[in-house]
């Protein structure tokens, strides 16, 4: 999808939410301005560090990066998350469970996984891939 397409996405967001958006180095910029037209509010910037070092132009690529916004004020519950989780690099655009598990223990509510290619217990799905990575393989 073009930015201009997702920027045009009517999010099915409630008045307080947190949004987690999966960017790389390269669309870091355009993320954020996706992140004003849909209505969030930056917060911090998870940093995935992964197992094996990926291609690059300038340097090459071990890290993902998620933002953190928020809509109006939503709970939380902190204990001891952080800004880095570690996992392994697996097919294209896969995510790794980590941050799956961090979300779970930190954002209390109704979750919904937005693009989603893999179904998860607990977790709403929305997307033309939903089984994608069905059984862990792709």
């Amino acid at each position: 999808m073009s930015l201009e397409e997702l920027a045009s996405i009517e999010l099915p967001a409630a008045d307080d939410c947190i949004l987690w958006l999966w960017t790389t180095h390269r669309f870091m910029r355009h993320a954020f301005e996706l992140l004003d037209a849909w209505g969030f509010e930056e917060k911090v910037i998870l940093t995935w560090a992964k197992s094996h070092m990926g291609l690059g132009r300038w340097l090459r690529s071990q890290s993902e990066f998620c933002i953190m916004a928020v809509k109006g004020k939503p709970v939380v519950r902190l204990t001891n998350q952080t800004t880095v989780i570690h996992g392994e690099r697996r097919e294209h655009s896969r995510k790794p469970d980590e941050f799956y598990k961090l979300v779970e223990t930190l954002c209390l509510g109704r979750r919904l996984d937005y693009f989603s290619r893999e179904k998860r217990p607990g977790w709403e799905q929305f997307g033309d891939e939903p089984e994608k990575f069905q059984n862990g393989v792709s």
